[in-house]
């Protein structure tokens, strides 16, 4: 049976966009149960769905928190079904600037989960895309195609994504956070997102502000691998000491990682093509939160949309 006595928050996304952080950071919260693990996904897998909500949970706590950032790229399936579910629900969606979010959403597919032929770089990855050509090459396998090679572009199309859940929850159950407030300054973001979950923003303890789950370039993809097997075990024990994960991470980035390279000509090119993809889309994006979130400031990547 579940308990209806705790109010249910949900960080559905953008991928790449920051909700690692995020998850991570809120769960410190004295009041918040996060879950056991942070991409929960209960409503996109069935194995899940025939389980108690509450099991995946942390016992205490006045509201759950989990954060599937499948619920962003799955909307059209994903948004009636967890109405259904949880009409109640507060939502909360974090945004990146969506070139940005192409670039790592495609070092995560190449380098992590290997769903990219290694040797491709973003300028190939980004032509693909561009032109529409012969995916086969670049994505070895029918899941990465269909999620990379059709999906990649459209999960940066925020407005449409948005615009979805609102067919499904008011606009009060929804939460706009850009990551570059998360980054510039998280104890207010956070303290605006105690208010929408219904926690005390002053029970927020002082919070780690490093990103979690940031690209990376490694050197040995074998011992990253581990690292990656062995956080996900462990991940119930790291959320109550997130100390150890930040130890443990940091001697794996000392060791075999080092920061993904944004700069070279190729990559600064690709970038450029992708921001004029998304031109139109993001002025869609301003205009929407004009209308329906008129209190939530713009990012200036998103400000110059509409100059």
């Amino acid at each position: 049976m579940e308990d209806t006595s705790r109010s249910r928050a949900i960080i559905v996304g953008a991928p790449r966009s920051g909700t690692t952080t995020l998850w991570r950071q809120l769960a410190q919260h004295p009041r918040i149960a996060p879950s056991r693990i942070k991409e929960l996904n209960f409503l996109h897998d069935p194995a899940l769905a025939a389980t108690a909500y509450d099991d995946h949970f942390e016992p205490d706590g006045s509201a759950t928190l989990e954060a599937s950032p499948v619920y962003f790229r799955e909307h059209e399936t994903i948004a009636p079904r967890l109405a259904a579910s949880f009409p109640d629900a507060r939502l909360v969606f974090i945004l990146r600037e969506p070139a940005a979010r192409l670039l790592a959403g495609f070092r995560s597919a190449r380098d992590w989960d290997r769903n990219i032929a290694q040797g491709v770089d973003f300028a190939q990855f980004v032509e693909i895309i561009a032109k529409n050509l012969d995916p086969l090459p670049v994505f070895p396998t029918d899941r990465a195609r269909a999620i990379y090679a059709t999906d990649a572009k459209k999960v940066g199309l925020y407005a449409d994504i948005l615009g979805h859940y609102l067919e499904h929850f008011d606009a009060a159950q929804m939460h706009i956070l850009f990551l570059d407030d998360l980054k510039s300054a998280p104890e207010a973001a956070l303290a605006a997102i105690c208010r929408h979950i219904g926690v005390d923003p002053q029970l927020m303890p002082r919070v780690s502000t490093d990103a979690q789950n940031q690209g990376v370039e490694v050197g040995n993809l074998r011992l990253f691998a581990f690292a990656r097997r062995m956080n996900a075990m462990l991940e119930p024990l790291f959320n109550r000491a997130p100390w150890a994960r930040a130890a443990l991470r940091k001697l794996h980035h000392a060791l075999n990682a080092k920061p993904a390279d944004r700069s070279s000509e190729g990559i600064v090119a690709a970038l450029a093509q992708a921001r004029g993809w998304y031109a139109v889309p993001n002025h869609r994006l301003a205009a929407l939160l004009e209308e329906r979130f008129p209190d939530v400031a713009r990012p200036a990547w998103l400000e110059e949309t509409t100059d």
